[in-house]
């Protein structure tokens, strides 16, 4: 029996190694200490790599169980007639055992190897092509063994799952048709309508109710919406029943199509349901890693005003004005601006307004008793943020001041100020200083040069003679943070299109074994419906009805839904 199905065989072993392939390929990365070490990855790229990693073991977790019973529910058939035919039931359980360890230990050997072909393609040439340098082996032992135990656990259950359902069923259940249209489960025109008011609801909310102040608010959206894509596909025979009564004509000329719509909508709305929820994620999670790529280079941008900046305490040292413009000279860069604020150091910085009007680009007027604040984040910068409601604000433990002003941005580099920067007069600055003599005050130095390129070369030169870490002299620098935003940007597209492009195979695939299992029992309909007098034409339109209810209907809806998501990502930000 085995051997008369290898052509099974083939297709099973195919699908579930693709997706053994890419669990190691993402377990891999991720269970790869050096990956998700700072010391050799910045956090801002590998931090990426979880959210893929949870969604295809998460995939796994329902597509391997799936794939071994659409199998097994293929063979039942054959196995009732074994057992009717003399096989003892311990000797055909033993059989399904061993057939479908046979398989799993196939799909874990070859998805392994592929998978390990794959982690270090990506790692020699995929990430080179997107600027990004690993300096590290692409394979580790946990990287190995980790994946290796989650996907046995689950191959395990799952034989088991299948071995105490066939004990369960009698040789009547096995060679009888198992795919009867429940006719006794009625549809309800409430549920249908409550659908509907659902998907309404989520449109109208990420169209005119969805912003940035809770972000959260479109996975509701989501959720809400294919709750009523559910109850809508499990009620749609309502609909039916209206064309019966009101357009009969129409009803009994495309009798076959309706009964066949009728019981694919019975049998498949399951699967169509989850095709429609697995690809509107693959639209919506792409779409969110192209918009997360282009959002991260701007708040770089937008979060490091200056090319260069950092803090001169009181008992360190540090390069002087000379010094930067010999520096400059030798990195064949242009300064075009190189200035020191005076700051207080209140757990956030206070500035004179003097200094920020001269020096930061502000145009403040405050009288004492007065400040402006800059909240150092935007609004729209795609992350939630509460706006700032205080009217008041105490400095210095003791200092009162009402808010004039609140500007949602980054008046300093983002990395190295604290959350809010403060802009007094330049009176109250100098009484907070000489009111408390314990006070801590700083300088920070910002400089611009004239291209970007040019601050890296005058980074680099620095650094020859200073120590830039967090222990030395700490700087934060434009030109970092936009190289390491993009860089993790790619990486994201990178990882996301693989994972993508997996679940859209293995959505296939999942589809194929559905039309696969039914296919024996459509063949006999269709051979019925020709001998009633159905022709060809009548039967091939059938036919197409199937596939569009499986195949193209999903795809169609799903996209829909993934593109009203990226709408609400999109009004989050511009």
């Amino acid at each position: 029996m085995m051997k008369s199905n290898i052509r099974q065989y083939r297709l099973f072993v195919l699908c579930n190694t693709v997706l053994v392939m890419v669990c190691y390929f993402f377990g891999g990365i991720y269970f790869n200490n050096m990956f998700t070490s700072d010391r050799y990855v910045n956090s801002m790229i590998s931090s990426n790599i979880i959210t893929p990693t949870v969604v295809v073991f998460a995939f796994a977790v329902f597509f391997i169980p799936y794939t071994h019973f659409s199998f097994n529910l293929q063979n039942e058939r054959k196995y009732g007639i074994m057992e009717a035919t003399g096989v003892s039931w311990r000797d055909l359980w033993k059989f399904v055992l061993m057939e479908n360890a046979f398989l799993a230990g196939c799909s874990l050997i070859l998805g392994l190897a592929s998978g390990i072909m794959l982690l270090t393609l990506f790692f020699k040439v995929f990430v080179k092509i997107i600027g990004i340098e690993f300096n590290f082996p692409a394979i580790s032992i946990n990287s190995v063994l980790r994946p290796s135990f989650a996907l046995l656990i689950i191959y395990i259950l799952t034989v088991i799952a299948i071995v105490i359902r066939l004990s369960r069923i009698t040789v009547k259940e096995m060679i009888e048709d198992s795919k009867k249209v429940r006719i006794g489960k009625s549809s309800s025109i409430v549920l249908l309508l409550t659908g509907l008011t659902a998907i309404c609801y989520s449109i109208i909310g990420v169209f005119f109710i969805f912003d940035q102040t809770n972000t959260n608010r479109l996975i509701v959206y989501y959720v809400v919406m294919l709750i009523g894509i559910y109850l809508m596909i499990s009620n749609s025979y309502v609909l039916m029943i209206w064309l019966k009564k009101h357009r009969p004509n129409m009803f009994y000329k495309n009798l076959p199509v309706i009964g066949s719509i009728r019981q694919n909508f019975s049998m498949n709305k399951r699967i169509i349901f989850f095709s429609i929820c697995l690809i509107s994620f693959v639209v919506f999670f792409q779409t969110f890693s192209v918009y997360c790529s282009k959002l991260m280079v701007r708040n770089a941008l937008n979060d490091n005003p200056f090319h260069i900046a950092y803090i001169e305490y009181e008992d360190g040292e540090y390069p002087s004005e000379k010094d930067l413009i010999a520096y400059a000279e030798k990195a064949g860069a242009v300064i075009d601006k190189n200035a020191a604020i005076p700051t207080i150091l209140d757990g956030c910085f206070i500035i004179s307004q003097n200094v920020a009007n001269g020096n930061l680009g502000t145009d403040c007027n405050i009288e004492d008793g007065e400040c402006v604040v800059y909240t150092q984040y935007d609004l729209h910068d795609g992350y939630p943020h509460d706006e700032f409601s205080r009217d008041k604000l105490m400095v210095n433990g003791s200092d009162e001041l009402s808010v004039k002003e609140v500007n949602y941005s980054s008046l300093i580099n983002n990395g190295l100020t604290p959350q809010n920067i403060i802009i007094v007069s330049e009176d109250e600055f100098d009484g907070i200083i000489q009111r408390d003599a314990s006070v801590r005050t700083a300088v920070i130095r910002v400089i611009n040069c004239e291209t970007v390129s040019q601050s890296e070369a005058l980074y680099h030169e620095i650094a020859k003679d200073y120590d830039m870490g967090l222990d030395g002299l700490f700087v934060s620098t434009q030109f970092i943070d936009m190289k390491t935003s993009d860089q993790s940007g790619k990486f994201l597209i990178l990882v996301s299109t693989v994972m993508n492009m997996l679940l859209l195979f293995l959505n296939v695939v999942m589809i194929f074994f559905k039309v696969q299992s039914n296919r024996e029992r459509n063949e006999r309909e269709y051979a019925l419906l020709w001998k009633l007098g159905i022709n060809d034409a009548e039967i091939d339109k059938t036919r197409k009805t199937e596939t569009a209810i499986v195949f193209i209907i999903p795809s169609f809806v799903a996209v829909c839904i993934g593109a009203i998501m990226t709408i609400g990502l999109i009004k989050i930000s511009f």
